[in-house]
């Protein structure tokens, strides 16, 4: 068995929300300014997030070197075969024509998953971003439970 397949088969990105309203829970909710905790994401934000999460779910299963690494970074994320790993926030910084000029996460803290993260970004593009979307773009990625083993 191909383990960098299966494990691109549970991968799945989810849409949180975005900019600083972006909420795993929230006590971890960070915001720029008060206003903005409160706010909710015009439509076209939400839109522009699900092309992105799409995006980024292909960049994640794709047959590349970096993918496969960080794929298997993923897996070894702490969780039982029955229980999905914990969500995973990954920042997205778009310029205006839809270069990805910086991408954090979904382990910060783990220099070789950043360098992946930045090698699978590199060469990616998305459409370009509403002009007052807030950013960085937050996206959640998750491993789906394993439902066989």
């Amino acid at each position: 068995m191909n383990i960098s397949a299966s494990i691109g088969k549970h991968l799945l990105a989810l849409t949180a929300a975005l900019g600083s309203v972006f909420a795993m829970d929230a006590a971890s909710v960070q915001t720029a300014s008060p206003d903005m905790s409160s706010m909710t994401p015009p439509a076209e934000w939400l839109a522009y997030a699900e092309t992105a999460t799409t995006a980024l779910t292909a960049w994640l299963e794709a047959d590349t070197e970096a993918a496969s690494r960080m794929r298997l970074r993923l897996e070894t994320v702490s969780r039982t075969p029955d229980a999905p790993a914990p969500l995973m926030e990954v920042r997205i910084w778009i310029t205006p024509d839809g270069r990805v000029s910086r991408i954090v996460g979904p382990l910060p803290d783990d220099e070789g998953a950043q360098a992946d993260m930045s090698l699978i970004a590199a060469s990616a593009s998305l459409p370009a971003p509403p002009a007052d979307m807030v950013q960085p773009l937050r996206v959640g990625v998750q491993l789906e439970p394993d439902v066989i083993r």
